[in-house]
C-alpha cells in the first residue's frame, strides 16, 4: 500500500522490477493452466453425472413463487411526484455538469459523444491508453500454441463495464468518462419510470418480481427508493453469493466482516465503502473460482477501478485459501467432470474450463433466486396482503412497517431450506 511518502529513483525501479516479476508469474501459470492435460480414471466422467447439493424445498415452492410473482406484479408502487421532477431536474444539472468537467481534458474534441462507448474509446485508445493495461499480452509463443487465449478477453475493452483497464494510462479522462456514464445510466432508468408510470404516480411492471438483478436493479436500489410514497422498508440478503457458495462446498468457516477484513489486509483503521465493495468482490472472485488475470478483470469490473497489486501478488487470494480450503478443492473436484479427448490422442483429455465455469455459475444464480423467493415466500405468510411492492434478487421491497423478528424469521427457513448455511438478514426502514 502507498504510504503517500515520496519514493526514491531506487525503490520505483525495485517495484516497478518486483510488479513484472510477479505479472510474468501469474501469466506463467495460467499458460500452465491452459496446456494443462490429464489422464481421468476410466470410464470419464460427464456433467451429467456431477451431483451437488440442492435446498429442501415444498413440493408446492414453484407453484406458490409463481403466484406471488403475479401477485407483485399486480401490486402497484407508489412515487412522490414532486421527488421524482426533483431528482429528474437535479440529475439533468449534474450531467450538463460532469459533460463540461469531462471535456475539458485535452484528448477529448467537441465532437465527442460522452454517452457513446466508440465516440469515447476512440481518443483514449489514440492516447495510448491500452498499451498501459495491467494484464500482459499473449507472447508470440502463446500465439503459435493456441494458449492463454482468455488474456485476450482478459485485456478487451467493448463496453463502459471493461473502460476502467483504460485508467493506469489516462486515470482522469476515464474517472470522468465514469462518472457522466454512471449519472447518464441513472437518468436515463429514471426517464424509463417516468415512462411506465401512471398518472398517479403508481407503476407496476414485471421487472419487479422474478427475481430481477443487474444494471436496472442496481439503478432502482440507487436512486429511486429516496423517491417512494409512504412508509416502505426493504428486506436485504446481505453477501447472498458468498453464503450459497460455502454452503454448496460444505464450508464451515464463517464469512467474514467485509469491513473486517479489509482492515486486517490493509492495516487501516478507516475503511472507506470503496475499500468495503473491493474486499466483498475479491471474496467473491474466489469464491467462484476465479485467480490470477480473471480474478483481476471481475474485481476490477465489479468497482470500476484498477484492483490493487496485493491483489496481482497473490496476497489476499493465499489468505482466502487458507479461510476456505474447501472452495479450491470444489472448483478441482468438478473440473474432472468437464473434459474433452485431445484430438489423436486416445485417453488423454484436457479441461473444458469455460463450460464448466458457465455450469457451476448458472447453478449458483440457480440457489441465489431460490433464497430471494423463500423471503419473499415468507414475507408474504407474516405480512398482510399486497405489502410486497418488489422483490429482487437481492432485497425485497415491502410498503408499511416491518414486524420485529422477520429477519430472523426469514433467516430460520433459509437454514431449513439450506441446512448448515448461514445467511444474513437486514431490515432497512426506508
Amino acid at each position: 500500500m502507498n504510504d503517500g511518502r515520496l519514493r526514491s529513483a531506487g525503490e520505483i525501479a525495485f517495484a516497478n522490477h518486483e510488479r513484472s516479476a510477479f505479472a510474468a508469474e501469474a501469466s506463467r501459470q495460467e499458460i500452465q493452466r491452459q496446456l494443462s492435460i490429464m489422464r481421468p480414471t476410466p470410464p470419464a466422467l460427464s456433467p451429467k453425472d456431477l451431483q451437488l447439493r440442492g435446498p429442501i424445498l415444498n413440493a408446492d415452492y414453484g407453484e406458490l413463487l409463481a403466484k406471488l410473482d403475479s401477485k407483485v406484479r399486480d401490486s402497484r408502487i407508489d412515487f412522490d411526484g414532486h421527488k421524482v421532477m426533483k431528482h429528474g431536474e437535479d440529475g439533468v444539472h449534474t450531467l450538463f455538469s460532469l459533460e463540461l468537467d469531462a471535456r475539458l481534458e485535452p484528448i477529448f474534441g467537441t465532437n465527442t459523444d460522452f454517452t457513446s462507448f466508440e465516440s469515447v474509446a476512440r481518443p483514449v485508445l489514440q492516447a495510448g491508453a491500452e498499451d498501459a493495461i495491467t494484464a500482459p499480452r499473449r507472447t508470440m509463443a502463446d500465439e503459435v500454441a493456441g494458449t492463454a487465449q482468455c488474456l485476450d478477453k482478459i485485456r478487451s475493452v467493448v463496453s463502459f463495464l471493461g473502460f476502467w483497464k483504460f485508467g493506469k494510462g489516462q486515470p482522469t479522462a476515464v474517472r470522468k468518462c465514469l462518472a457522466f456514464y454512471n449519472e447518464f445510466v441513472r437518468l436515463i432508468f429514471l426517464q424509463s419510470i417516468c415512462t411506465w408510470v401512471s398518472d398517479d404516480w403508481r407503476l407496476s411492471h414485471r421487472f419487479f418480481c422474478s427475481g430481477s438483478a443487474g444494471v436496472k436493479a442496481n439503478c432502482f436500489e440507487s436512486c429511486c427508493l429516496s423517491m417512494l410514497k409512504g412508509r416502505h422498508f426493504r428486506v436485504i440478503l446481505r453477501d447472498a453469493l458468498s453464503s450459497i457458495v460455502l454452503w454448496l462446498v460444505g464450508e464451515t468457516s464463517e464469512l467474514p466482516n467485509p469491513r473486517s477484513l479489509y482492515a486486517e489486509w490493509s492495516g487501516k483503521r478507516c475503511i472507506s465503502p470503496e475499500e468495503v465493495l473491493l474486499s466483498r468482490s475479491v471474496v467473491e472472485a474466489y469464491l467462484l473460482g476465479k485467480s490470477g488475470w480473471e480474478a483481476w478483470d471481475y474485481i476490477g469490473t465489479s468497482c470500476s477501478s484498477e484492483p490493487p497489486d496485493e491483489l496481482i501478488r497473490g496476497t489476499w487470494e493465499r489468505d482466502l485459501k487458507r479461510r476456505f480450503p474447501k472452495v479450491a478443492l470444489f472448483w478441482s473436484d468438478t473440473q474432472q467432470y468437464f473434459l474433452e479427448s485431445v484430438l489423436g490422442h486416445p485417453g488423454i483429455f484436457k479441461k473444458q474450463s469455460e463450460k464448466h465455469r458457465t455450469f457451476i455459475e448458472q447453478k449458483i444464480e440457480a440457489l441465489r433466486q431460490c433464497v430471494s423467493g423463500i423471503a419473499a415466500l415468507t414475507l408474504s405468510e407474516n405480512l398482510p396482503p399486497d405489502a410486497i411492492r418488489a422483490r429482487f434478487r437481492d432485497f425485497i421491497l415491502c410498503s408499511g412497517e416491518a414486524k420485529p423478528d422477520i429477519d430472523e424469521l426469514i433467516r430460520s427457513k433459509l437454514v431449513a431450506a439450506f441446512p448448515g448455511g448461514v445467511f444474513q438478514v437486514e431490515i432497512e426502514t426506508l
